[in-house]
């Protein structure tokens, strides 16, 4: 099970993002990541690789337009059916991970991809 930290507002910084972190490293002991892609928020991420265990997957994961990013726990089961559906819709994949899915159907159906 991964650990998902974010530190928001004038008390967030790396130190405390970081000590956070650490503290759930048994967590997520396959990647870990510390990012501030705003000012005063601090996210990090402890992830367990279980489907896909390349960089290319790691969180927070980039879109690759540069606008989103994600951090998330879980596992999509239909992920290869989606991945092939939105393959035959143009989108392009790096990896072979359900989490670049999740980002792809989020960007394309925004949360209306979560409902199916």
């Amino acid at each position: 099970m991964c650990g998902i930290h974010l530190r928001w507002g004038k008390e967030a910084n790396e130190s405390a993002i970081n000590q956070m972190s650490k503290s759930s490293a048994h967590r997520g002991p396959d990647q870990q990541a510390t990012i501030s892609p705003w000012p005063e928020l601090w996210l990090a991420v402890n992830r367990l690789k279980v489907i896909y265990s390349g960089p290319e997957a790691d969180q927070p994961l980039w879109a690759p337009d540069g606008k989103s990013l994600l951090i998330w726990n879980g596992e999509i089961y239909n992920f290869r059916e989606l991945r092939i559906q939105l393959a035959q819709m143009g989108t392009v994949f790096n990896s072979q991970s359900d989490t670049e899915v999740l980002l792809q159907s989020l960007q394309l159906y925004g949360e209306k991809c979560l409902k199916n």
